[in-house]
């Protein structure tokens, strides 16, 4: 009997060392699905679209009255551990910085590689960000125009063969890890081949269609002219992605080391994707702040720091990180202007009538707080 306990104690104290309790090993950033978050109506007062939607769409978007009054979102949900180290960390930047006149980053450098030309993209009602944040990429990093550019519909139908991040292929979310293996294994096929053979019987991009076309098997695929010019060695994570409560912990209380990876990616002259958690309830998709454009800054406020507090479900996105800005700016926050030290400069998939014609900017301190992956690409 007592050999059984003894053995019984060394199994027991074995599971405790290698399977602690507590959520230490479980997931900060709990995946709930898509759903469906509405444009401000300053924003669909700039387009002139208004074609109506059929109901009953097949990836779970409801009818709407017309195309860009919405977005189509990843469902998150924070882990318990995940929202009190944000929201702490959050409230306490909000009170540091309230307590000084000016902040500032300790730096006054500032980089721009902008897009080469490469026209702002709209992913349309589905969500496809990943993939447009990826081929965005990938063409100014190949100086890829015109019909020459990469074409995501192609991309996402052998996505669905492949089951790239799920049935859906892409159509629903996907994370970039996945996005970037599959062109790194299969190419990439233009906006040429699209028009002149299509993909997945579609020849152009279903913006608020009610079907994405189907798939587009790995033979067919690779039976086309795809470029194959991209590979694995062209891209990495930059230690932003976290995947246990432990790792957010540690990352939140070290900001400095995600954004000076992001910093020296861009210094060699990468674009780097990135993903961050949004509250679509605040401002515009969660930007809050008016900068060059309506509602085209994702920073830290007060409402954004009550809603990630509060709110049971947020939304993730990805965009593309096209530079960075030591200095100071002061975008109007509720019709008043709140100064911003230090942020980065992203393109969107939303279309040209998002943002500042397309583009983003968001705080150093809101991609510290709320950024859930990034990959450098080049």
């Amino acid at each position: 009997m007592a050999r059984f306990f003894n053995r019984f104690f060394v199994i027991l104290i074995s599971l405790l060392l290698f399977c602690p309790l507590g959520s230490e090993a479980s997931s900060p950033f709990i995946k709930k699905g898509f759903y469906l978050a509405h444009r401000h109506q300053a924003v669909l007062q700039r387009t002139s679209a208004s074609s109506a939607m059929a109901s009953g769409l097949s990836h779970n978007i409801q009818a709407t009255s017309a195309p860009n009054t919405f977005v189509s979102l990843q469902q998150i949900e924070l882990s318990q551990s995940a929202r009190r180290d944000i929201t702490d960390y959050i409230k306490k930047t909000l009170d540091e910085s309230s307590k000084e006149s000016s902040s500032t980053v300790g730096s006054s450098e500032q980089l721009s590689l902008g897009m080469g030309g490469v026209p702002v993209l709209n992913q349309g009602g589905w969500g496809s960000c990943v993939t447009f944040a990826v081929t965005a990429g990938l063409d100014a990093y190949y100086a890829l125009n015109g019909s020459n550019q990469i074409s995501q519909l192609c991309d996402l139908a052998l996505g669905v063969s492949l089951k790239t991040s799920g049935s859906e292929g892409g159509w629903d979310g996907a994370s970039a890890e996945d996005i970037l293996s599959q062109i790194a294994q299969y190419g990439f096929l233009t906006m040429s081949y699209q028009a002149s053979h299509g993909c997945g019987g579609l020849s152009s991009y279903p913006l608020y269609d009610d079907r994405h076309g189907s798939a587009m098997n790995r033979s067919h695929f690779l039976s086309a002219p795809s470029d194959r010019r991209f590979t694995d060695s062209l891209w990495r994570e930059l230690g932003v992605l976290v995947r246990t409560d432990r790792e957010l912990h540690e990352r939140i209380a070290h900001p400095e080391r995600g954004l000076e990876q992001l910093k020296a990616s861009l210094r060699r002259g990468h674009r780097v994707s990135i993903g961050i958690v949004l509250d679509s309830d605040v401002g515009d998709v969660g930007a809050v702040g008016s900068y060059h454009g309506y509602k085209d800054v994702w920073m830290l406020t007060d409402a954004v720091s009550s809603a990630i507090d509060s709110d049971y479900l947020l939304g993730a996105h990805e965009v593309l990180i096209t530079g960075f800005n030591d200095g100071c700016i002061k975008p109007t926050v509720s019709g008043k202007a709140q100064e911003l030290c230090g942020y980065l400069t992203a393109r969107n998939s939303w279309g040209s009538i998002a943002g500042n014609r397309g583009n983003y900017y968001i705080g150093y301190e809101y991609f510290n707080a709320l950024a859930n992956e990034a990959y450098e690409i080049g």
